[in-house]
């Protein structure tokens, strides 16, 4: 936290002090009297930072390039910020830590800007006091001989070797400029894939996130935030009303891959689920399927078949064998449309193990080369208003029975040439 905040994190000798010490009176130490020996080292370093980040809790960009004033300065940073235009162009990074706020991204590009002024200018000397403690102030000042009335600045200690020798004190000291201190600690943590078991998956946020628990977090319960699951493609639908791509949530109990952002361990999602003795299916590399926890099934045999099933047996299913496809429904099956078309190029069956309704509101027709109705005990046909038989012959034929014609008003039989009746 220390270094990722640029927080001096350090203890003086009798307390554990994190933060910079605040309204400290400087040691004045002279040179030649106190300091032995003193370095100014100074280098060039690039410390104009644009850094930028994203939330994707509230899928938001941020960008921050403000850098906040050095205080207080010396002759020499002085010199160092404002009269030598070093490094003008500034170079864009990613902050490389999870925040909340464009505020937060300000707190870490402040923190670079301000590591990056501290290596750029810091003093090193060799004295005999022990005014000289870390995290102290020293303000370093020459003998009136030199003729330099201003002081070299003052400067805080962040690292300090103490020697005693044959009954004599000494020590090595490095100091940056005041409000240029810096954390020493840098981490170099690079965190690489790591195995985890899904322990949460219901994200009240709606966003498809998961808890997972780390193997080392077993023993004490521990688990992590919600983290992000990747997908193969991911996105919105064209008017914004809702998402689109390849949406599968791992379930609770999942063993899945977790990968990190830039490496960082603060960063972690969820790369894909892996198969293990337990889950691992042992059908033919030939057969790719997706499976949901309740049984829903689609299936692809490669140079065979797809078949989309659910857990009670409805099917559809495509043979590519045998170039058919077959609808399987368990109870019911409803096609809906504002017109249905069926083209068969040779034959077409239907069969019905029970009744067969049609309903037509409007009109109906049939064409055909050959029709023929066939009705084992009974066949009716009725008409609201009239019905009409036309064709160059009608045979009306009882093989057993009689045939009845009647009318409520009056029968009218007419032939154009004559009108036969035998029995």
């Amino acid at each position: 936290m220390s270094a990722l905040y640029n927080e001096l994190f350090f203890y003086d000798g009798k307390n554990i002090v994190f933060g910079c010490p605040e309204n400290e009176t400087p040691e004045k130490l002279i040179f030649r009297e106190d300091i032995n020996q003193l370095k100014t080292i100074s280098k060039a370093l690039p410390y104009r930072y644009s850094l930028y980040n994203y939330s994707s809790q509230d899928d938001e960009y941020f960008f921050t390039q403000t850098d906040k004033p050095i205080s207080p300065e010396n002759a020499v940073t002085q010199t160092l910020l404002t009269q030598v235009p070093l490094f003008a162009n500034r170079g864009i990074l990613p902050a490389q830590e999870p925040v909340g706020y464009n505020a937060d991204t300000q707190v870490f590009r402040q923190g670079k800007y301000q590591r990056a002024l501290g290596k750029m200018h810091f003093i090193e000397g060799h004295s005999d006091t022990c005014k000289v403690r870390i995290g102290g102030l020293i303000q370093v000042g020459y003998p009136s001989e030199f003729g330099i009335d201003n002081s070299l600045g003052v400067y805080r200690v962040i690292s300090v070797h103490h020697k005693v020798e044959r009954g004599s004190y000494s020590n090595i000291f490095r100091a940056v400029p005041e409000g240029m201190e810096y954390a020493m600690f840098e981490p170099k943590t690079v965190a690489y894939p790591e195995i985890a078991e899904v322990v949460e998956n219901n994200d009240p946020q709606g966003q498809g996130r998961v808890k997972v628990r780390f193997y080392w977090q077993r023993d004490k319960g521990a688990e992590t935030n919600w983290i992000r699951v990747q997908s193969s493609d991911a996105g919105v639908l064209r008017d914004k009303s809702g998402n689109r791509g390849v949406v599968f949530i791992p379930e609770v109990g999942d063993q899945v891959m977790i990968g990190f952002e830039y490496g960082n361990p603060h960063q972690p999602f969820v790369m894909g689920s892996m198969f293990h003795k337990t889950n691992a299916s042992e059908v033919s590399n030939n057969v790719r399927s997706i499976t949901t926890k309740s049984g829903h099934k689609l299936v692809f045999t490669d140079d065979e078949s797809i078949v989309l099933s659910d857990k009670n047996g409805n099917m559809i299913q495509i043979n590519s064998v045998e170039n058919t496809i077959e609808i399987t429904a368990i109870e019911q099956l409803n096609f809906k449309s504002k017109k249905i078309t069926f083209d068969a190029t040779n034959d077409m069956e239907f069969f019905a193990g029970g009744n067969k309704k049609e309903t037509v509101m409007k009109e109906s027709e049939f064409v055909s080369d050959k029709i023929t109705l066939n009705a084992h005990t009974k066949m009716e046909l009725h008409s609201g208003e009239k019905t009409s038989v036309v064709s160059k012959e009608i045979n009306l034929f009882t093989s057993e029975s009689d045939i009845r014609v009647k009318a409520g008003n009056t029968t009218y039989i007419q032939g154009g040439q004559g009108v036969e009746i035998d029995s």
